[in-house]
């Protein structure tokens, strides 16, 4: 009998993915049950009895049953096929019935049985793991269509258009050796306000009415001889003819520019304005992008950061994908951020300081640091500079200095204090390259308590002006002590202390007190994953500081399945887009967007969506405790 279920276990998935040696110690923990035809196996809408089931002969049907009452067979499971497997990783109710359609029999396994396996194999964990993201996937379309966020409404996919549905007119062109004069009369002939430089078939560059103002006329040069070759901008923005609405939005947001190359390859098919783009839509993102820059003052761009929130409302009401929500958003940040540095900057020159003494770096952390910030929350940052030498205290002053009056004007922008004192203006997180390596090193060799929360905070810092280099050195001295150390040991312990709210049955474990019912997505849900998945990117030796880049870098390194990655990347934007939601109703409520949702008042299918991406988020820590954590 046993080399008969060795048999079965051995050509059916996902058992197919077992090792013989595997198949062998499973086998005593196998149960075999015969159910008579007509026999109901599971039933729909009861509790999971976590068990997952392989015909080993007969056949079952899948039956759904209507309002009505009355049942439709779905579908078929026959020997060597599995079911009761979307339920047994998430604890929920069983959404179909199972029903012996002649003499059945199935081989029993207990879920506690499965974990374990799921842990140890890749090749099984990535079977359960497709399913999951699929289903996670097919119930976030669906969320996005009914749009539950009842504060805007929209018709239509707007993100999801093909850009070249703007492109209605012509490329219009110039020789790259042709005068400003003749570039300036093809351009009023044909009433544009860009033009492409050509060299033959070659695209070397574009100009712009702006480049004619600021590059000839300011300058009093005759335009009859200054040729395209000497204004045009070689770096032109472009996107591919496949680009969506929401590609391009990224594109111009991202880059100080009125236009937009779309082309086929090397071939350019059209140009784009900011203002086709903003006849296309109502958000005012790209006017909010343009004013950052226009800013003189700090009072001036505190008025434009309110905007920015209510380009997210806008940005969720078009239905825009998390990813997008995210560059869009990132982007808009970072220019404030710049634009804020810029006057700050200013500022010191007119009260004596002069320039920057030694070259130096902005740093953001924690979910800017990560491109993952949305609404304009609480500040983390630090500074970063070159080593002094003799002026030690005269540069340390300056750079005190400067992250006061940054983070000051940023406060003003809207993005509140770091009640933990992670800003530039503590002179903790103000120090000098050396002082910083230093720092690093005690925080990774001590690994005390703090040290480990101070270090996490820290890792995902990115550079947003500056000298970027600065920061790229600093980083490899954090992977350094990945490589040397056992600091992603004190980070997974760190980590794995707190468990996600989610009950063996699937049941939420619920928040106490002033939020009884609730639970913090942010804080109990999404630091999980983001944590784990941090641990394994800089063992990998990956420096992408974004979680969903992380998770792409880290499948294509082969430390994650493929269908791993898409499980954990479809769970991460799921919590996300709840989050998002949940917050911006509370701000338009004047509430604080703190990140805490009651489950209970999700609808159905977002209910689902939260227990599926939770459950593969705590399959996530279990499996990075196995990983680094054995002996614990």
């Amino acid at each position: 009998m046993n080399e008969e279920i060795l048999s079965l276990l051995e050509s059916s998935a996902p058992f197919s993915s077992l090792s013989r040696e595997e198949l062998l110690a499973l086998l005593p923990e196998v149960r075999q049950k015969t159910y008579r035809p007509g026999a109901f196996v599971l039933r729909q809408g009861k509790p999971s009895l976590n068990h997952l089931f392989l015909v080993a002969a007969g056949r079952a049907e899948i039956v759904v049953s209507g309002d009505g009452g009355m049942e439709t067979v779905v579908g078929q499971r026959r020997r060597g096929e599995v079911f009761g497997e979307t339920v047994i990783l998430t604890g929920k109710s069983y959404p179909a019935s199972v029903r012996a359609a002649e003499e059945l029999t199935c081989l029993v396994f207990t879920r506690h049985r499965i974990e374990e396996l799921l842990l140890r194999n890749p090749g099984f964990a990535s079977f359960f793991s497709q399913l999951l993201a699929e289903r996670l996937r097919e119930l976030y379309g669906e969320a996005l269509k009914e749009q539950a966020y009842d504060a805007y409404r929209s018709d239509y996919f707007l993100f999801q258009q093909r850009i070249t549905g703007l492109v209605a007119r012509p490329v219009i062109t110039c020789r790259i050796d042709q005068t400003v004069t003749d570039v300036s009369q093809i351009m009023a002939r044909h009433g544009v306000g860009a033009i492409l430089v050509m060299e033959g078939e070659t695209l070397r560059g574009a100009i712009t009415e702006r480049d004619l103002v600021q590059k000839v006329l300011s300058r009093g040069a005759d335009p009859q001889k200054v040729t395209a070759r000497e204004i045009m901008n070689t770096q032109v923005v472009s996107v591919p003819t496949t680009a969506t609405f929401g590609d391009a939005l990224v594109a111009v947001s991202r880059h100080p520019t009125k236009y937009l190359l779309v082309a086929d390859g090397s071939r350019p098919v059209g140009v784009v304005s900011i203002r086709d783009l903003i006849r296309a839509r109502t958000t005012g993102t790209l006017y909010t992008a343009e004013e950052i820059e226009s800013q003189g003052t700090i009072e001036g761009l505190a008025e434009i950061g309110r905007d920015v929130d209510r380009v997210l409302q806008a940005l969720v009401a078009e239905k825009a994908p998390v990813p997008q929500v995210f560059e869009v958003m990132t982007a808009l940040h970072d220019r404030l951020v710049r634009r804020a540095i810029d006057l700050c900057l200013m500022e010191m020159a007119r009260e004596g300081y002069g320039p920057p003494p030694v070259r130096f770096c902005w740093l953001n952390l924690g979910s800017s640091g990560r491109r993952e910030q949305t609404l304009r929350t609480d500040q983390d940052n630090a500074l970063l500079y070159d080593d002094p030498g003799e002026d030690a205290a005269e540069v340390a002053h300056f750079f005190r200095r400067l992250g006061e009056k940054v983070v000051e004007a940023l406060e003003r922008c809207g993005f509140a204090r770091c009640r933990g004192g992670v800003m530039a203006s503590n002179p903790d997180w103000c120090r000098a390259f050396t002082a910083w390596r230093q720092l690093l090193t005690r925080w990774a060799e001590e690994r005390e308590p703090l040290d480990v929360r101070l270090l996490s905070i820290f890792l995902d810092f990115r550079p947003v002006y500056g000298h970027f280099e600065l920061a790229e050195q600093l980083r490899q001295q954090v992977l350094h002590y990945f490589r040397e150390g056992g600091l992603a040991r004190a980070l997974a312990e760190d980590d794995v202390q707190a468990a996600v709210p989610l009950g063996l049955l699937g049941h939420w474990r619920t928040e106490k007190g002033r939020h009884q019912g609730e639970i913090n997505l942010k804080n109990s849900v999404c630091v999980h994953l983001v944590d784990c998945v941090r641990v394994y990117s800089l063992r990998a030796g990956i420096t992408k500081t974004a979680t969903l880049e992380r998770l792409a870098h880290l499948g294509q390194e082969g430390v994650f399945s493929a269908d791993d990655v898409e499980l954990w990347q479809a769970a991460f934007e799921t919590l996300m887009m709840i989050r998002i939601r949940e917050n911006l109703k509370k701000v338009n409520r004047g509430q604080e967007p703190d990140n805490f949702v009651n489950p209970y008042h999700l609808s159905r299918r977002e209910r689902s969506m939260l227990r599926d991406a939770m459950a593969a988020v705590a399959r996530l820590q279990r499996l990075t405790e196995t990983a680094f954590l054995p002996l614990l």
